[in-house]
């Protein structure tokens, strides 16, 4: 039974990792997934030059697909922050 719980604990635990790692967004460029800490030429490497970069170059702005949401990289101190998803009417504004 002991085993069981601990199977059980570790499982929500695992799960509620993956979960708060979605919510904040991802960018998948080819095999390779942007990662918090990754560095500005980390990024570039992987997934090339933004389509365009806001805040005095803090913000980066990818536009793989007409179809999709914005993929917005926030930099800190030069490093990836999070990774969120921007719909296409808030870039008219």
């Amino acid at each position: 039974m002991k085993k069981y719980a601990l199977n059980l604990v570790l499982l929500v635990t695992l799960t509620s990792i993956a979960l708060s790692t979605l919510a904040s967004g991802s960018l998948r460029c080819g095999a390779k997934l942007v990662e918090q800490g990754m560095t500005k030429t980390d990024v570039v490497k992987i997934c090339g030059e933004p389509n365009a970069t806001q805040k005095n170059d803090t913000v980066w702005i990818y536009d793989r697909n007409p179809s999709e949401l914005l993929k917005v990289i926030t930099f800190v101190n030069g490093e990836v922050e999070f990774v969120d998803e921007r719909s296409r009417e808030n870039e008219r504004d």
